[in-house]
């Protein structure tokens, strides 16, 4: 698949998350980081429980971003996980520094 297939509106986004491409999910996430992904928590949190680093990565992003909105909550619960138990050190790390950002 195409990248260019993506729809870049969230519910194409959403979609996309769930392509068997990791590049296309990564994308996908980091699309959703851009436009609000508040209305993408159920998306975010699977693609937080991805198989791919770069497309969990790229879910802390977005995620980092949901803190600024009504879904802070969950948001800070997926990203507190992230940052605890993903099993590779850069997502911990990206997961901690939307943590800490939103704490400033």
């Amino acid at each position: 698949r195409l990248l260019a297939d993506v729809h870049l509106e969230p519910h194409g986004l959403v979609q996309a998350l769930r392509d068997p491409n990791g590049l296309v999910r990564e994308t996908a996430a980091r699309g959703l980081a851009g436009a609000g992904a508040g209305g993408a928590l159920d998306a975010l949190e699977a693609a937080g429980r991805d198989e791919a680093d770069e497309v969990r990565l790229a879910a802390s992003v977005a995620l980092g971003r949901a803190l600024r909105d009504s879904s802070a909550g969950r948001a800070w619960r997926s990203l507190a996980r992230l940052a605890a138990e993903d099993p590779a050190a850069a997502v911990r790390a990206a997961a901690r520094a939307q943590l800490e950002s939103a704490q400033r």
